[in-house]
Order: C-alpha cells, then structure tokens, then sequence
C-alpha cells in the first residue's frame, strides 16, 4: 500500500511538472503569436502605403498612344 501511495505521488508531482511547464509554454505562444499579429498589421499597414503610392505614380504617367 505504502508503495502504491508513493508510486501515486510521484505520478502526481511529474503530472503537476508537465502541467506548469505547458501552462509556461502556452503563454510563450501566445506572446509570440500577439506578436506576429502586430507584425502583420505593420506590413499590412506598409503594403497598403506602397500600393497608394504606386497608384498615384501609375496616374502620372503619360498615356501609352499605341494602336
């Protein structure tokens, strides 16, 4: 019995271990993923600024008179 009940505890402590060790990584990613939606957002936010630009370098230019 003496044996179960220390068999039992250690299998508690290593689940209590894995738990506290997952809780840690789950918060990791979610730092790391808040963080590649702000990055996102900043090239999203960049792309849009090119493509104005673009359009108004596109309305500057002269038209093409080919047939």
């Amino acid at each position: 019995m003496e044996a179960e009940l220390e068999t039992l505890e250690l299998r508690l402590q290593q689940l209590l271990h894995t738990m506290q060790a997952l809780r840690a990584e789950n918060l990791s990613l979610r730092q790391q993923l808040a963080a590649a939606h702000d990055l996102e957002r900043q090239q999203d936010a960049k792309i849009e600024l090119v493509r104005q630009r673009l359009g108004t370098l596109a309305e500057r230019l002269p038209a093409d008179d080919r047939p």
